[in-house]
C-alpha cells in the first residue's frame, strides 16, 4: 500500500478514477480499467512514465484518420524521472509490436476483439496477445514517432545485485509461463519468434543451460568488480541468467498443454 489515492484526490478532477490494485493481474486490471472508463479512445501507460507534453492530444488526433488503427509511439528508456531536453527519439525507440505502454486503440475495437484474456494471471505476454489478436482482425499500425514516453528505469548495481537477481528470475519465470500459455493459444510462427519458443531459441537454451556453467559463470562475473565498470555487461549477464530461468519455466508449461489440433513435440525440442 502506498499513498497514491491521496496523490489522485489531490488533483480535483473528476475525470480522474482510482481502481486500488486488487492483485488481479495486467490483463484483467486493465479490463477493469477499461470498463470504469468512459471515452471512445483507450490510452494505455504505465505508473513508471514521463509523458511528452501533448501526447494524448496526438493519440486523439490519429484515431479521426480510420476506425482500426492501434497508434503506438516511441517508448526511450532513462534513468531519472525528468524530460530529457533536445532528446531526438532514434528508431529502436519504436516498439515493434502492440506493447501496452504508449499505444492506443478505440473502445469499439477493443471489445470487437475481447480485450485481455484473462488467462494471463502471471506477468507477461498478455499485450502482446492481444496485439495478435488485433492484427488477425485486420486492425493497421500507425507509428506516432512525435508522441513519446519516458521510461524509467534504474540499472544494477553492486550492492543490490542479490535482490535484483532475485526478482529477475521470479519475474522471467511466470514470463517463461506465460509464454507457454501464448504459444499454445496461437501456434503460429509470429508467437513462437517473439516469444523464443522456436527451435533455434530452444537449442541455445540447451546448450547454455547445460551442466549450469552459464549461469555459474554470469554469477560469478557478477560478484567481481570489474564488470560495474561496464554496467552494460552486468546487465547482460543479469540477462543470461534469467533466461534460464525464462526456458525452464517455458518448457515445463508446455509440457502440461495437451493440444488435439497441434504437435507440439514436432515444433519444440
Amino acid at each position: 500500500e502506498d499513498n497514491t489515492s491521496e496523490v489522485v484526490r489531490g488533483f480535483h478532477d473528476e475525470r480522474l478514477v482510482y481502481l486500488p490494485d486488487r492483485h488481479m493481474g495486467n490483463a484483467a486490471t486493465r479490463n477493469r480499467a477499461v470498463a470504469a472508463s468512459a471515452g471512445e479512445v483507450l490510452l494505455f501507460l504505465d505508473d513508471d512514465l514521463v509523458i511528452a507534453p501533448g501526447l494524448v492530444k496526438q493519440h486523439c488526433s490519429a484515431h479521426r484518420q480510420a476506425d482500426n488503427l492501434v497508434a503506438r509511439g516511441p517508448v526511450v528508456w532513462v534513468d531519472r524521472l525528468s524530460l530529457p531536453e533536445g532528446y531526438k527519439v532514434k528508431f529502436t525507440d519504436i516498439p515493434c509490436a502492440f506493447f501496452s505502454i504508449n499505444v492506443s486503440l478505440r473502445r469499439k475495437v477493443f471489445d470487437q476483439v475481447g480485450g485481455f484474456d484473462e488467462n494471463f494471471t502471471g506477468y507477461g505476454w498478455e499485450d502482446l496477445e492481444l496485439g495478435h489478436r488485433l492484427r488477425s482482425s485486420g486492425c493497421r499500425a500507425l507509428v506516432l514517432k512525435n508522441a513519446p514516453v519516458f521510461h524509467y528505469y534504474t540499472p544494477p548495481q553492486p550492492e543490490d545485485i542479490s535482490q535484483r537477481l532475485e526478482s529477475a528470475c521470479h519475474r522471467a519465470t511466470a514470463q517463461g509461463r506465460s509464454a507457454a500459455y501464448f504459444y499454445h493459444k496461437h501456434p503460429h510462427w509470429r508467437v513462437a519468434l517473439s516469444t523464443r519458443l522456436n527451435p533455434v531459441n530452444m537449442f541455445v537454451d540447451r546448450v547454455l543451460s547445460a551442466g549450469n556453467w552459464c549461469e555459474a559463470l554470469c554469477r560469478r562475473v557478477l560478484s567481481g568488480d570489474a564488470v560495474w565498470q561496464r554496467p552494460s555487461l552486468a546487465g547482460q549477464a543479469l540477462r543470461l541468467v534469467s533466461d534460464r530461468c525464462y526456458f525452464a519455466a517455458a518448457r515445463e508449461a508446455l509440457a502440461g498443454y495437451v493440444s488435439a489440433s497441434v504437435k507440439k513435440d514436432d515444433f519444440i525440442r
